[in-house]
């Protein structure tokens, strides 16, 4: 027994021993915590600039020691306010990226080896000079014009950066410009309206930001709003053509203008047909045609999905995505419309006006468990905005590509027009 423990005993260090040296050949393989070092490293050296938008890469070769953890860069992004920032490159990089800069101007920018025991080297600087950012390109393409109810602002954002425009408005209550409103765009062509005024000269204003805080100087515009009506739904009328998707009974189209926006209400929605259930399936998109009695140019509208219906708000068949078409033909022949086309694309008499993604529950939470705050966002119907200058149109097509639920059918409890002539 004795001479068993003792080899069971000498099998288990040698085991240790093996395991130690493999354990010690690994640390060597990378750059282990040295935490008792508390050698001074060397700075970065041969250092290289390449400018970009705002910003510039900093290439540099890494001090060859295992205690390095990072090169850090600290500089100044905005000389007026005095903004500040520090950004932290690891010592498996050699490029340091550094950005948020407000001008195209020479920069300096100090970089230093920090190791794992925390041992700063001495500081190294050097010279950027950051190409124009992307928030001054697109205000210098920034203009403000009239537009349905009140101003539209247009600029090109060519490198498709994310900026936001800020409005202002010379408030008569205050005596004085004070934001009235702002939007974060990352699109390549801007165009973004502010409405709820009437006709009379109003002066506004509207400058661009980023996310590090820069600010453009403001472009200011008198501007006299375009008179915006109410479309008067006592003019429309249906206009079945032979690819819309078929309608249940007792569910017709012209639910969708009688001014009642509560979808539980005595079947108070147009529903596509479920009963019996369409053999062949229906083929996206899922489009019905109406007239709106009157040429106009839409501005925008407001659409009450199905409503009051416990259990089921973005689901079944609430439309998801979808497009209106128009046409200002007095006949408007058929046109099998595709699930999805850039907007002014003309197929036959018509032209599509607009895509549209009908939001995700604003709280965040997801749209199978929506708060009560949602769920009554969603009853009070949601506005959305038709692309400026769109042209003026007599009938309607409204095309559903996506429904939330994915069910093959759609519905819809009450369309809400703006416009003018």
């Amino acid at each position: 027994m004795k001479k068993l423990n003792y080899s069971c005993i000498l099998y288990f260090l040698i085991l240790s021993v093996i395991a130690g040296i493999s354990s010690c050949s690994k640390v060597s393989d990378y750059n282990g915590p040295v935490v008792a070092d508390k050698t001074k490293p060397d700075p970065p050296t041969n250092i290289r600039v390449s400018n970009f938008e705002g910003g510039a890469y900093i290439i540099y070769n890494i001090p060859k020691s295992q205690n390095t953890l990072y090169i850090v860069a600290d500089y100044t992004i905005n000389d007026s306010t005095g903004a500040k920032r520090q950004t932290k490159t690891s010592y498996y990089s050699d490029t340091t990226v550094v950005e948020g800069f407000a001008e195209s101007k020479e920069y300096t920018i100090t970089l230093k080896t920090v190791t794992r025991s925390n041992v700063e080297s001495d500081p190294v600087t050097v010279k950027i000079h950051p190409e124009t950012p992307a928030y001054l390109m697109v205000a210098e393409s920034l203009k403000l014009e009239s537009t349905f109810g009140g101003v539209n602002a247009t600029a090109r954002n060519a490198s498709g950066q994310g900026i936001t425009i800020v409005y202002l408005y010379n408030d008569p209550a205050y005596g004085k410009y004070v934001i009235r409103q702002q939007k974060y765009f990352d699109a390549l062509d801007i165009n973004y309206p502010m409405r709820g005024f009437d006709t009379l000269p109003k002066q506004f204003g509207a400058y661009v930001t980023d996310r590090w805080g820069n600010k453009s100087p403001v472009t200011y515009a008198t501007i006299n709003p375009v008179y915006e009506i109410l479309l008067d739904k006592s003019k429309f009328s249906a206009y079945s053509l032979a690819s819309d998707i078929p309608t249940q009974n007792n569910f017709p189209i012209m639910k969708i203008w009688d001014g009642i926006v509560v979808g539980s209400l005595n079947n108070n929605f147009w529903h596509s047909q479920f009963d019996p259930i369409l053999t062949p399936k229906p083929v996206k998109p899922y489009v019905i045609t109406f007239g709106i009695g009157q040429l106009v140019s839409l501005s925008r509208f407001v659409f009450y999905q199905r409503n009051g219906w416990d259990g089921h708000y973005w689901s079944d068949g609430e439309a998801e995505k979808f497009s209106i078409w128009g046409s200002a033909s007095d006949v408007p022949r058929d046109a099998v419309l595709p699930e999805y086309a850039p907007v002014g694309t003309v197929l036959g008499d018509w032209i599509n006006l607009g895509n549209f993604d009908f939001p995700a529950p604003p709280s965040g939470s997801p749209p199978s468990s929506p708060t009560q705050a949602d769920i009554q966002w969603w009853s009070d119907g949601v506005g959305f905005e038709l692309p400026v200058n769109s042209p003026k149109v007599k009938f309607l097509r409204f095309a559903v590509s996506k429904t939330w639920g994915g069910n093959e059918v759609a519905y819809i409890t009450e369309l809400t027009l703006y416009g003018g002539k």
